[in-house]
């Protein structure tokens, strides 16, 4: 009987080792769900290289800012910031902008995956004390704050003012002088960087003593006081330069325009004698007075301009800029020209 025994304890032996075996194996665990960002209309962004949350969420930013930029469509407004018969048009260009930026940044763009059931209603929770305002704000309150910078826009009008150089001829005649403008440019399309300018200025500069001299020795009475007004427009075309910030830009510009140059010569009077009452005694005095001696104003005169300026960033649609242009007079052997540096902001 022992080999009886062994028998079935060697036939024992490999049944359970048949059943475990066969026995069904643990399914490993499910991989953890990349984590994802809301792109918009039902599509998320999913790191592709192990990007971390907060990589995600810069990359998404500077992709936003340049999407921005390459469009003119900006998602943080209703109306997207653009007419609305190019609403459909430049919310497309800004999300293939977009798609390629971030797919150049090794992300994937697909489906945002479905929202998970919506727990069983639970009691509501006893009302809790309002708690003390924070000292500083967290910074996840400015997560959606869009990044400052130049947009697109096709109109832009603008205001300015400035300081004006005298050039040539004209700097033994008039002094330096201020000047005041106002413009309008028009960029037909974001995709080139070219665009129209029309721009009209007020400029006054004071005569010189030398002048004043000149015109007395002609007129054979004294001139005591004497300015020039230039007034008149341009029509330029505006060139954008490349540039790697969206918040300044770099242009030229250049163009023509007509101006007029209107002179006035005064001299000094003074009013016969008036019997005059003072705080402490009366007598005779005399009142001063100015009047025009000389005056006239030029034709309509061409002239031709070239300048560079510096545009920055404000809230949009705001933005600041500088410039500065050479303007000539015809005819321009005369060596008649000015230099007005601006300062002025663009709406």
């Amino acid at each position: 009987m022992p080999g009886n025994s062994l028998k079935i304890a060697a036939l024992l032996l490999l049944l359970a080792s048949t059943a475990a075996g066969q026995a069904p194996t643990a399914a490993p665990a499910a991989a953890s769900a990349a984590p994802a960002v809301a792109f918009g209309q039902g599509v998320s962004i999913y790191p592709k290289n192990g990007q971390s949350q907060e990589q995600l969420w810069s990359d998404r930013y500077a992709c936003d800012a340049w999407s921005k930029t390459q469009s003119g469509f900006d998602p943080a407004h209703a109306d997207g910031g653009v007419p609305a018969v190019e609403f459909a048009a430049r919310r497309e260009q800004y999300r293939h902008a977009m798609t390629a930026c971030l797919e150049a940044k090794g992300y994937r763009i697909g489906p945002s995956a479905a929202p998970a059931p919506a727990p069983a209603a639970a009691p509501p929770a006893p009302p809790v004390a309002p708690a003390a305002p924070l000292a500083t704000p967290p910074a996840a309150w400015y997560a959606n704050t869009p990044p400052l910078g130049l947009k697109y826009h096709p109109f832009a009008f603008q205001i300015q003012a400035g300081y004006t150089l005298t050039e040539g001829s004209l700097r033994s005649t008039l002094d330096d002088g201020g000047n005041v403008g106002f413009g309008l440019t028009w960029f037909p399309t974001s995709w080139l960087p070219l665009g129209l300018r029309v721009d009209g200025t007020y400029s006054r500069f004071t005569e010189t003593l030398n002048a004043l001299n000149e015109e007395a020795n002609a007129l054979g009475t004294n001139v005591d006081f004497g300015h020039q007004s230039v007034y008149g427009g341009d029509v330029d075309v505006q060139l954008d330069l490349a540039h790697r910030s969206s918040r300044a830009k770099l242009y030229l510009l250049g163009g023509v325009g007509w101006y007029r140059q209107s002179t006035v010569f005064r001299q000094l009077q003074y009013s016969p004698p008036v019997f005059l009452c003072g705080y402490f005694a009366c007598g005779y005095g005399y009142f001063p007075y100015s009047v025009t001696v000389a005056s006239g104003t030029t034709p309509w005169t061409r002239s031709w301009n070239a300048g560079f300026g510096v545009e920055f960033a404000m809230r949009d649609p705001v933005s600041f800029f500088i410039e500065a242009r050479y303007r000539r007079f015809a005819p321009y052997g005369s060596n008649t020209a000015f230099v007005p540096i601006n300062i002025g902001l663009r709406f």
